[in-house]
Parts: structure tokens; C-alpha cells; sequence
């Protein structure tokens, strides 16, 4: 058996699955589309679970990417509510932040800062010139 999980970085701090007979991969559903064919290849001799934290975005991916494929099975429920008897989660109780999270801070702290600098500024700059030379 096999379990995609297609939850983001940031989730997996929450909650993580471990399992002794499964093997788990995390491909967040945003990266799914380019990685479809290695899905459906793990669907010719395993049973392959999409797994999310509802459930809603596993019964997306199935049927918009592997409608016709019987061994990629969407799990109904999600983490919040496995039943799977090779799978544990663990929840680690953590509010956890993927890199994504972390450059999406950094981005709006540079807006902020380039911000504040520009609104002391006596001086307006565009492309490197000084504006008052034109």
C-alpha cells in the first residue's frame, strides 16, 4: 500500500502519518499535475491512497487527474479521520510554517520596509535615476 499525502509543509508539522507496512509520500496537491505519471506508474502494481486533511482535495485530485485508474483510491474523511489499520497519526501539537509561509513573510516585510523608506525619503527614485533630474 501506498499513501499519498497531499497536504502542504505546513500541515505535516500538525499532524504527520507513520506507518510500518505503507510507504508514505507528501506531494501537495499544487505539485500533483507533474507528477502524474509516476502516480499512475506506483498504480499498476499498488493501491495508491490520496490522502488530505478532509478529504475534499484527495476526491478532487481522483477525479480530475485519475478518474479511470481503480487503484488510486481517494480516502474519505482525511487525516481528521483515519481508520486505515497500517497508518498512525501523530499529532505533534505544533503550528508549524512550510518555506512557502516563510518567504511569503519575508516578501511582505521587504514591501514593508521598502515602504516606510521610501515615505521618509525626500527623494523619489524609479529604476535607479533620481526623478528630479528629468
Amino acid at each position: 500500500m501506498i499513501v499519498i499525502d497531499l497536504r502542504g509543509e505546513h500541515e505535516l508539522k500538525e499532524k504527520y502519518l507513520e506507518s510500518v507496512n505503507a510507504d508514505i509520500i507528501n506531494i501537495p496537491m499544487r505539485n500533483i499535475q507533474f507528477n502524474k505519471a509516476y502516480i499512475r506508474n506506483l498504480a499498476k502494481d499498488h493501491k495508491v491512497y490520496l490522502v488530505c486533511k478532509s478529504g475534499n482535495r484527495s476526491s478532487k485530485v481522483k477525479s480530475k487527474h485519475f478518474p479511470n485508474i481503480t487503484n488510486v483510491i481517494s480516502y474519505d474523511g482525511g487525516v481528521n479521520n483515519m481508520k486505515l489499520d497500517d497508518l498512525k497519526v501523530v499529532e505533534s501539537g505544533k503550528f508549524g510554517m512550510g518555506m512557502q509561509q516563510y518567504m511569503q513573510i519575508m516578501f511582505a516585510m521587504i514591501l514593508v520596509i521598502s515602504s516606510v523608506i521610501l515615505m521618509f525619503t525626500n527623494k523619489l527614485y524609479a529604476l535607479g535615476f533620481n526623478t528630479e533630474e528629468f
